[in-house]
């Protein structure tokens, strides 16, 4: 072994890899992706491909139970599999990173090997300190549809999918390997504590937010089984929490890091790590399109996915005693929401009070992202949702889609947080033509649904009738229900919409 106080190898790697002869395809096989062993978990190990190169950070536990990350650089073979040495770093304490280089020291403390198997596994096969190791690894998934990744040479500002290692350049050897699936980010985080020990915290739900960030809670394993003898669980469940976290992305190569860490609380610049050169491809992960059929653009669907920047659609709205609201509804674009078409709807009272809604497009489905309620303007209370309700712009016709969905209700004067569940139950029936103030439109689709929103004990049930015009949007609806207050009934007509061409 050898300790020398000098940059990554990866980061001297770059230039050789940069003069390499450029791949003619402008898509490659990508091996960038967080992999895991489902039988052991408490530990992981994330790739970032790149080229010629597979770089590793391995996230595990030293021969004292404590959290450790390694680092490991492989070079492509002949036989396409990937090997090269194994690292150990220390550097400053986190707190104290400000605006240079990060790692103090590197110990190479073994090599690895790494081959892909036609299932798509990984075979990692390792010595570390003289003891020879194989573990075979899977991706880590956790959503119903995750993303694959290709390597492209084209420029990744428009990515709406965040998933791959991130650094501040100005600051080497520190960093986050980011799993980017749905509106949740898992994040594991690599950098150094006391004495400047390197160490690794993980944040298992960054959910997104309706501004179009991610937040959620920090986690610290305190200690785990040594990497040369994990056999089953590494660490125990659930993980301390040791703080808090958000994301937020100015475009798909660029955003900032927000963190409050043992009662440190700091904001970091991050951007994608780059490794090679221009002509090299790099990793580009997305979800692939399907499910929920045509499109409402194409007067296939209910939902329409015709959604330009701008439009926009009014409403009123009846209440049983004859009392009136508005709502309007409007496509903000992906100034909101990161490449995504996002819907902003604003119910507002007479007396000046309102409620947002949020949504979203992800593919072939429409998303609801979350709500909020303002009283006097101030922020009164905000729904978030873990994975977020979701729609088919093309439901089939009488297939019911019934699916629940956790959250979280936050009563933001009184600092209170209730968990919820969200049941959403849909069903198209056919199509049929309906009159309203703003014309009548006759191929929509009459679907029935069902919501129950269910919080402290006491469940919320709304039936409703909606007729929704596949070039529009959400013609009618009629809702009846029972809550707190009593019964209700609540009709909500379009009266003008605006579809800029």
């Amino acid at each position: 072994m050898r300790r020398s106080i000098r940059p990554v190898r990866v980061l001297l790697l770059a230039a050789a890899l940069a003069a390499a002869a450029p791949l003619a395809a402008q898509e490659s096989t990508n091996y960038s992706y967080t992999w895991w062993n489902a039988a052991e978990p408490g530990w992981g190990y994330n790739l970032s491909h790149q080229g010629d190169l597979l770089y590793g950070t391995w996230y595990s536990y030293a021969e004292d139970g404590k959290p450790m990350f390694l680092t490991v650089e492989g070079l492509r073979n002949e036989d396409g599999s990937f090997s090269g040495p194994v690292y150990r770093v220390a550097g400053t304490p986190f707190q104290q990173i400000n605006g240079s280089q990060a790692f103090t020291a590197v110990t190479e403390v073994g090599s690895a090997q790494m081959s892909f198997a036609e299932d798509g596994s990984l075979e990692l096969t390792y010595t570390i300190d003289g003891t020879t190791q194989t573990r075979t690894l899977t991706r880590f998934t956790f959503s119903d549809n995750p993303p694959v990744c290709v390597g492209t040479t084209e420029s990744r500002a428009s990515a709406s999918n965040y998933s791959d290692l991130w650094w501040n350049p100005t600051e080497a050897g520190w960093g986050l390997t980011l799993s980017h699936q749905g509106d949740v980010i898992f994040v594991l985080w690599y950098t150094y504590g006391e004495g400047g020990r390197d160490q690794w915290i993980s944040a298992s739900t960054l959910v997104r937010q309706p501004d179009g960030s991610y937040a959620g809670a920090l986690q610290r394993p305190n200690s785990g089984t040594p990497l040369l003898q994990i056999a089953g669980a590494a660490t125990t469940f659930p993980v301390p929490e040791v703080g808090s976290a958000s994301l937020s992305f100015s475009d798909g190569e660029n955003g900032s890091f927000t963190y409050t860490l043992d009662g440190v609380t700091q904001t970091k610049a991050i951007t994608r790590f780059v490794a090679v050169g221009a002509d090299q491809p790099k990793p580009l992960c997305r979800v692939e399109e399907g499910g929920g059929g045509g499109g409402g653009g194409s007067g296939e669907g209910c939902f329409p996915d015709n959604m330009p920047t701008g439009k926009t659609l009014d409403y009123r709205i009846t209440y049983i005693d004859g009392a009136t609201a508005t709502e309007m509804v409007e496509v903000m674009g992906p100034t909101m929401f990161n490449g995504f078409s996002a819907i902003r709807s604003e119910q507002r009272q007479p007396n000046g009070d309102y409620n947002e809604f949020f949504q979203r497009y992800e593919g072939a489905n429409i998303q609801y992202l979350g709500d909020r309620s303002y009283t006097n303007n101030d922020l009164v209370a905000e729904t978030t949702f873990a994975a977020n309700p979701t729609k088919p712009i093309a439901p089939v016709l009488n297939t019911v889609y019934d699916e629940t969905y956790p959250g979280t209700s936050r009563l933001v004067p009184l600092g209170l947080s209730n968990a919820i569940t969200y049941r959403d139950s849909l069903v198209f029936r056919r199509r049929e033509s309906v009159t309203v103030p703003a014309g009548t439109f006759d191929n929509a689709c009459y679907v029935e649904r069902i919501l129950e929103i269910t919080s402290s004990g006491f469940t919320t049930r709304i039936d409703f009738e909606m007729w929704l015009d596949p070039e529009v949007g959400e013609v009618k609806s009629i809702g009846t229900g029972t809550s707190v207050a009593g019964p209700f009934r609540t009709t909500k007509e379009l009266t003008d919409f605006n579809i800029p061409q």
